[in-house]
């Protein structure tokens, strides 16, 4: 895909990515190396850009459907916000913290990534240990969110846990959770570039399908998500199936 890309005269590009990373590049620049350092930028957008927010909108999906309750604490708060979907935007929807919450306690009890991001040591002591200049090392999100001393019943799903005390839900049961250990989109200079896209996408997302949908798991007592999705080099996730009912009558025209 790549070579066909660059093998396409200039006067048939569109603009895309690569008319930004081949940019004042020199003759020399695009060779088999050149192909093969694209490719890979290619990958990373697909990877980061699509696959962790499907990933993510697909775990949220199944927890709400999990725990009704948390479901219906959702929807209140979006029926109490909005009277029609065509007021959800970029803006409003960044002013629900329940949604909010229920997204931040989706990317905590299942990372995005399955796989901590790799850096390079500068030469630096960390919890007492010297680890040398230019080891590689990398931090697991997924057994640090599971660390009962961080957080208060790590395996469970509690949105509650994000919320500020002058929230209904709040639950001081959640006080002492050290929610800094959760960092799905990573820290410092390598942050994740795209994280305020990944948040308003998830959010008009899950709540255009709470506002306007309700749903259930089919076979709930024979299936268990958790145990079959697996840890690859991306989540590989078995199918969700759910009963999905709409709740307005618009909705039902759409569905």
């Amino acid at each position: 895909m790549t070579r066909k890309r660059l093998s396409r005269p200039s006067h048939q590009q569109k603009r895309d990515l690569f008319s930004f990373l081949l940019k004042e590049k020199p003759d020399n620049f695009l060779q088999v190396a050149s192909e093969e350092w694209l490719g890979n930028q290619a990958g990373v957008l697909i990877a980061a850009g699509f696959d962790t927010t499907a990933v993510t909108a697909t775990a949220a999906s199944y927890y709400l459907a999990r725990r009704p309750e948390k479901m219906k604490r959702l929807q209140r708060e979006l029926q109490e916000k909005f009277s029609d979907a065509s007021e959800m935007n970029g803006t409003t929807v960044h002013q629900l913290p329940y949604l909010s919450a229920c997204i931040e306690e989706t990317m905590r009890i299942m990372p995005p990534l399955t796989f901590g991001l790799p850096r390079e040591s500068p030469g630096a002591e960390v919890d007492g240990n010297f680890v040398p200049k230019g080891t590689v090392v990398s931090t697991s999100g997924w057994s640090i969110t599971r660390r009962p001393d961080y957080f208060f019943e790590p395996e469970e799903f509690h949105p509650e846990r994000w919320l500020p005390a002058s929230h209904d839900y709040f639950d001081p049961l959640f006080c002492n959770d050290l929610k800094e250990a959760s960092q799905p989109f990573s820290l410092g200079p390598r942050v994740c570039l795209g994280i305020n896209l990944a948040y308003t996408e998830l959010k008009l997302l899950l709540a255009r399908l709470a506002y306007e949908y309700t749903w259930e798991l089919v076979n709930d007592t024979r299936f268990d998500w958790d145990r079959e999705r697996k840890f690859q080099a991306l989540w590989v996730l078995p199918d969700l199936r759910l009963m999905i009912k709409a709740t307005i009558p618009s909705a039902k025209e759409a569905f």
